[in-house]
């Protein structure tokens, strides 16, 4: 990787702090959690993009960093006492395959079959990269204990 891909890439991790920053405001988040919303926006986009520049498949590297901003939103709610989706989703904002999505239904739009497979294909392996990191994370996160609250 040369010196302007990691310029480009810390660039864009910024800009999408940034804007997780913006969609946290508007959806009334308390300003003490604003930090570290987009600490972890950040930082789950910058897993992302470093595992796929090493050459980590799509399902993997999108598998990866959502287990890594679950586990930062279960570690987040425990210390700041507040509910998990609070962290977990703002997180994993970043990931969402809306672009490959879009162009998956306007390549199908078009008639243009070829590129509707491969950019469909794109669009599940996300989604199914996001949702198994999300539920083997939040599976075992169930099951740890959180300062303050009883179990019966």
């Amino acid at each position: 990787m040369n010196s302007a891909e990691l310029m480009e890439m810390l660039f864009s991790t910024f800009a999408i702090a940034a804007s997780t920053l913006i969609y946290a405001v508007l959806m009334r988040v308390k300003l003490r959690h604003l930090p570290s919303i987009g600490l972890g926006a950040g930082m789950t986009y910058l897993i992302f993009a470093l595992l796929n520049s090493v050459g980590l498949s799509l399902l993997l590297s999108n598998m990866i960093a959502a287990m890594i901003a679950t586990i930062y939103g279960e570690i987040m709610a425990r210390l700041f006492k507040a509910p998990v989706t609070i962290y977990s989703l703002p997180s994993i904002i970043p990931l969402v395959p809306g672009g490959s999505l879009y162009y998956a239904m306007a390549a199908l739009m078009n008639g243009n079959e070829a590129e509707f497979v491969s950019r469909g294909t794109d669009t599940v392996m996300i989604a199914l990269g996001l949702a198994i990191g999300i539920i083997s994370v939040s599976v075992i996160g169930v099951f740890l204990p959180r300062p303050g609250f009883k179990r019966k």
